[in-house]
């Protein structure tokens, strides 16, 4: 090693060590001026940065972007023009946002550079869901709720730059009725719901169904056989997918992937109703509502009161009520939602789920998810799915050097810190390797 090389390197060791610490933090989001309280978070980037949504002002709903440093604003407040509506997701990096917005008619948008455009649809809609890289955009034409002597329609489309709209069909057998909810990261597998033939009129029954590769809508069934279900979201990869379906006890949470079907995840306490509303990448960490309260879940926890977790942090959340988590970032680490505030207003929040407690990240650390690879326990790292795998590989080099809550992985007894010392200094003394000095006052 030059000796350039060597300078660099210890250089690039001090900077790992000097890097701000991060630790868990909760805020509410707040609401846009005018009209009724009332906000509500649906999606954040995949860094937590950013956070979108609808909130209430003079004219109703309109589509909101929230960051630390502006707060919540409209989302087109640089063509300071009021559009009603709301926003439904975003990708990855916050550059383009899609959802519904009315200008005469309620249709869906992607707005990107501080604009609205449009999609080529022929009838009213919404965009409901964005790829990672913004470029495909899902979602409902010909939208109505049903209600009454209203039928229930709907058209569930895929939509690009590349290759315009494609409606995409929905089961066989009943009136057009088919919702596309979220795509996965690849833009290949859509999941949503569709056949309304015994439910004409109620928007809230249907069965949750998925697209993969523009083919014909495959049934993933439901908790009760020939009873509602709902497909919410789509893991990154494809592989998972949450919602709600009618189950024995009123509506439950679910999981569902190929390989094992669809799994209901319980409910809180007698109002047993819920539903799992996204997930996180790897399909690890789902989030939603069960009976008024906001919840997180993994295969080894269970579910999880979200806002019990974030008060383990020792965060303030006195005079909050968490009903519900809307998004989840990829990563596991930033969650969003909608809950009630101390002044008792509905208004959106947003989580991050890391935390501090003095652990070091360090070569300890590292060993444990080399040798635990693909298993559970010893070498799970934030956001602690109970499964090691390479988010927590990823997790280790992003952080080397700082301090996290490793409360799943020890850190060596002072015993054996000591012998690893007395055996570093022994290898250092045979092979004289230079040692980084700080020019630091």
């Amino acid at each position: 090693m030059t000796t350039s090389s060597k300078r660099f390197t210890c250089a690039a060791l001090l900077w790992l060590v000097s890097w701000p610490l991060s630790a868990a933090e909760f805020r509410g989001l707040g609401d846009l001026p005018g009209g009724l309280t009332h906000s509500l978070a649906t999606a954040v980037t995949a860094d937590g940065k950013y956070v979108v949504g609808g909130s209430y002002a003079d004219t109703g709903s309109e589509p909101f972007i929230w960051d630390k440093e502006h707060g919540i604003q409209r989302l087109d407040n640089i063509l300071t023009v009021i559009t009603p509506g709301f926003a439904t997701d975003v990708s990855g990096d916050g550059s383009v946002v899609v959802g519904q917005a009315d200008f005469g008619n309620e249709m869906p948008f992607r707005w990107q550079d501080a604009g609205f455009q449009f999609l080529d649809v022929q009838f009213p809609g919404v965009a409901n869901a964005i790829t990672h890289d913004g470029r495909t955009i899902v979602g409902t034409e010909n939208y109505s709720p049903g209600g009454g002597p209203a039928p229930v329609t709907g058209t569930a489309f895929r939509w690009s730059d590349a290759d315009g709209l494609l409606r995409l069909a929905d089961l066989p057998g009943g009136p057009e009725c088919s919702r596309a909810n979220d795509i996965s990261y690849d833009g290949r597998i859509i999941v949503g719901k569709g056949d309304c033939a015994a439910s004409f009129q109620v928007e809230d029954l249907g069965t949750a169904i998925r697209w993969v590769d523009g083919g014909p809508a495959e049934s993933l069934g439901s908790l009760l056989e020939n009873f509602p279900s709902v497909a919410n979201a789509i893991s990154s990869d494809g592989r998972t997918v949450v919602g709600g379906s009618r189950a024995e006890l009123g509506n439950e949470p679910f999981v569902w992937r190929e390989n094992e079907g669809m799994i209901g995840l319980g409910n809180f306490g007698k109002d047993v109703y819920g539903e799992a509303i996204d997930v996180s990448g790897n399909g690890r960490l789902v989030v939603g509502f069960s009976s008024g309260q906001a919840f997180i879940w993994d295969q080894y926890s269970g579910m999880q009161s979200l806002q019990q977790r974030l008060a383990s942090y020792d965060l303030d959340l006195a005079g909050w009520t968490l009903t519900s988590a809307t998004a989840i970032s990829p990563d596991g680490l930033y969650v969003v939602g909608e809950g009630t505030n101390p002044d008792g207003e509905v208004e959106s929040w947003w989580a991050d789920l890391t935390y501090i407690e003095g652990g070091d990240i360090g070569i300890f650390d590292l060993n444990n998810v080399r040798n635990n690879f693909g298993g559970s326990g010893l070498g799970d790292m934030a956001p602690f799915d109970g499964l090691i795998d390479i988010y927590d590989l990823n997790f280790v080099r992003n952080h080397f050097g700082r301090q996290w809550d490793v409360n799943s992985v020890p850190e060596p007894s002072s015993a054996l810190l000591g012998l690893l010392l007395v055996s570093g200094g022994l290898t250092a003394r045979k092979f004289r390797r230079p040692r980084c000095k700080s020019t630091a006052v």
